[in-house]
């Protein structure tokens, strides 16, 4: 498909997430980060409350742009949510499936930096390190999961996207590993294409 035809296809919403990383990096870092009382459990709740903050702002402000959100796994699950609705949304509403919507998409033509995850046997998920460090706009589809930052308990910067790699050309045996992508090389879009739902 010619770029022109794709963009047109697709609302960036980078601004959006942009504002709810700041709203969650603030709530976190003042309230939770350092505390003698923030634990693991800590983490836990704060999830909670990062999920109710995305409702409230990612959700009015993409939909505001005419957005269309997946109520499901089916590819004719999908409807727009017209903007005049949108724009009458108030902070809290919850469409399902907008962050399993959400896509992000590498900046760098050439090569974008990423780290996707090399599981090791015996050792869980937790390793970056897999030798393809680099990935081109049109080789992959990543589907958005969330900020993600190293320290869970300290500081947060979110300066990563965690993804999932839904497709990526010549390597399907990476298809449904995560991934980290840094923001400041990537953009986050949603389709505006209407696959009907009645």
């Amino acid at each position: 498909m010619p770029a022109s035809s794709e963009n047109d296809t697709l609302i960036d919403v980078t601004d959006c997430l942009s504002a709810y990383r700041e709203a969650a990096r603030h709530l976190w870092n003042t309230l939770f980060a350092g505390s003698d009382l923030t634990d693991f459990d800590t983490v836990d709740e704060f999830a909670e409350i990062d999920d109710r903050l995305f409702d409230a702002v990612v959700t009015p402000r993409a939909v505001a742009l005419g957005g269309s959100v997946s109520y499901g796994d089916e590819p004719d699950s999908r409807r727009i949510v017209p903007a005049v609705e949108g724009r009458s949304l108030r902070c809290g509403c919850v469409l399902p499936g907008l962050r399993d919507s959400l896509r992000v998409v590498p900046t760098i033509a050439h090569g974008t930096p990423i780290m996707i995850e090399n599981p090791r046997e015996g050792y869980g998920n937790g390793y970056w390190d897999h030798p393809i460090g680099a990935v081109r706009p049109e080789d992959v589809e990543l589907k958005y999961i969330e900020y993600f930052d190293w320290d869970m308990l300290g500081i947060r910067e979110y300066r990563y996207y965690m993804v999932e790699i839904l497709r990526f050309e010549g390597h399907p045996e990476l298809e449904r590993r995560r991934a980290l992508l840094d923001v400041a090389h990537a953009r986050v879009t949603v389709s505006k294409e209407i696959a009907a739902v009645t």
